[in-house]
Formats: C-alpha cells, structure tokens, sequence
C-alpha cells in the first residue's frame, strides 16, 4: 500500500500518519514511533486500515564497506505467521 504524506516529528513515542492509495481508494493510518537514532535505527508499529491487524516495522542502517546495508522486517505482516 503505497503510503502518501507521512508525517512524524520521528521522537519516539510521537505518533505517526500518512494516507495511503490502493486501487483508487485513500485510507488514513495512524501509528506510533517506538525507536529513532537518526543514524541507525527506525522502528514504528501502526493499524493497517483494511483488516485492523497490527504491524510493527524496523529499519536499520549499517556500514557495509563503501556502502550501507538496508534492514527492513515487518512484524504482522501475512508472510510472518502473524
């Protein structure tokens, strides 16, 4: 679900929101940062709008020689078993 206009104040405990479009239908999230270090780390759990089931996401950031590695996992995703 591609997610349109987000907006945080990215603190943890802050909350979260953007719209999100699918098939032509806007449908407001709502959610809660629960980590933030600007430098490596963002976690946020939010509702997903369709089914009410609750997601937590992780995004981490490492030093990968000359690069950086993305981290990204989804917790109450339907490929988890949640």
């Amino acid at each position: 679900m591609p997610a349109l206009d987000i907006r945080s104040d990215w603190r943890p405990g802050a909350p979260i929101t953007w719209t999100a479009d699918l098939l032509g239908r806007r449908h407001d999230v709502k959610g809660e940062v629960v980590r933030a270090d600007a430098e490596a780390t963002l976690e946020y759990r939010y509702t997903n709008p369709l089914n009410r089931v609750d997601h937590v996401v992780s995004i981490e950031l490492a030093d990968d020689g000359p690069g950086t590695r993305v981290s990204v996992t989804e917790q109450g995703s339907r490929n988890d078993g949640a």
